[in-house]
């Protein structure tokens, strides 16, 4: 089953606690987050998704639902990440798994039983791949953010913003999920609607049928972002997408939750050395990266 079926995709619903936050605005806990990601130095995280995709028409009535869970550690003293990642198909005996370490400079993952290293020629962007924490802190800083107020999360007292992401960034997430809701549907698509690169679509008319909400927990100590929950909804028809007379109506919906700990705590990374037997080299296919971190870049 193809990885990009379960990729991306957002928010776990929980109730907001009512405590106040005159103290501080929206915006001024932004400036916090961001300076807060830019001064650190060691994390860990873990993030649960899930998805659920409803497609119907005349004669077909489907679901597919799928759930990924992702975990990962960075050093961004000694330059090192980690993750690893399983994605299920709900019903189905199939579960994917990988895993992934950047150390001295070099790449490897673990597909199945395999190990690939891959041959790379700027491990600073790499790097910059397995640090997501910029590219989170980034997201909530540009969205429309509003105060709900204050609750306590992994025992920190967090400020809880919620909003909606800029209109570029919205319809970079919505294409993803778009082309998500492709791979595993029952009915036979326009081959040029499954093309990997989402930005090729026009998915202009899908805005008024969408809708995406982040929720973020930032503490009030140290301007770190300790929890982001992601919650996307979409529904497209052919109409929608200006593919008539196909009959089909797809109903998507993600879910991720992303908890990060171990900030500025010591954390070391070690390469298996089972990593090092028999591996392959490649030098191509590290895009697949971010379907499985689950992360859109603003």
């Amino acid at each position: 089953m193809n990885l990009t079926a379960y990729s991306v995709a957002f928010l776990a619903i929980l109730i907001i606690g009512n405590a106040s936050a005159e103290e501080a605005s929206a915006d001024q806990i932004k400036e916090m987050i961001s300076d807060g990601a830019l001064n650190l130095s060691t994390y860990a995280y873990v993030r649960d998704a899930d998805a659920s995709i409803l497609y119907s028409n005349s004669s077909i009535e489907a679901e597919f639902q799928a759930s990924k869970v992702t975990q990962g550690m960075v050093n961004l003293t000694s330059q090192e990440g980690w993750w690893e990642a399983k994605l299920t198909a709900t019903g189905r005996e199939e579960s994917l798994g990988w895993e992934g370490y950047f150390v001295n400079g070099s790449e490897y993952w673990k597909e199945g039983d395999n190990w690939t290293e891959f041959i790379i020629d700027d491990p600073a962007s790499i790097m910059a791949d397995y640090n997501e924490m910029p590219g989170q802190a980034n997201l909530v800083n540009l969205s429309a953010m509003e105060l709900l107020g204050t609750e306590i999360c992994d025992g920190e007292e967090c400020y809880v913003l919620s909003g909606t992401p800029p209109e570029p960034v919205l319809q970079r997430m919505l294409g993803v999920q778009l082309l998500a809701a492709f791979y595993p549907s029952p009915f036979t698509m326009p081959a040029e609607l499954g093309d990997e690169d989402e930005e090729v679509l026009d998915i202009s008319n899908l805005m008024n049928n969408s809708s995406i909400e982040i929720t973020a927990w930032i503490s009030k100590d140290f301007g770190l972002l300790k929890r982001l929950d992601i919650n996307s909804s979409l529904v497209m028809t052919p109409e929608m997408l200006g593919i008539s007379p196909l009959e089909f109506r797809i109903e998507s919906t993600l879910n991720e939750s992303t908890t990060y700990s171990q900030c500025g705590s010591s954390i070391e990374i070690e390469l298996p050395p089972e990593a090092l037997e028999g591996v392959t080299y490649r030098t191509e296919g590290t895009d697949w990266r971010w379907m499985v971190f689950g992360t859109i870049k603003p």
